[in-house]
């Protein structure tokens, strides 16, 4: 699938105006643009879930082990993309992206300070809002 994309793209009539070296970037292993998609996705989350944080609300389970899943995968990416030997992988320039969007390792100050207890949703044999339906 990578060639069909790169052979057209080279064919495309606006090819020399776009950055194509960013554009074949993304098309590396699976896995890291998969880094660097759960990066950007959590970069764009971030106001949303940082809403949570300043306004004392409690999060849920899942947003709670998603901010905790972000936390570990910027940190591995920060530690990876800081040796400049990495700096052509996907991940490595979304965190670039990212840092000057969101400086000074900001997204990882994001916390839940409390969660909401579930089971006054799911509990008690309610059937209506059990999760996964």
């Amino acid at each position: 699938m990578r060639k069909f994309i790169i052979d057209h793209w080279y064919n495309y009539k606006d090819y020399g105006i776009c950055n194509s070296t960013d554009f074949v970037l993304y098309l590396t292993s699976d896995a890291a643009y998969k880094k660097a998609k759960r990066l950007y996705d959590y970069a764009l989350n971030y106001y949303k879930l940082k809403r949570y944080d300043e306004n004392d609300v409690a999060c849920t389970s899942k947003q709670k082990e998603y901010i905790r899943k972000s936390h570990e995968l910027y940190k591995d990416i920060k530690t990876e993309c800081e040796d400049n030997t990495h700096a052509y992988k996907s991940h490595c320039k979304a965190y670039n992206v990212v840092k000057v969007i969101h400086p000074d390792d900001k997204l990882l100050n994001l916390q839940c300070k409390k969660v909401e207890d579930e089971s006054l949703f799911y509990g008690c044999g309610s059937s209506f809002l059990k999760e996964g339906d």
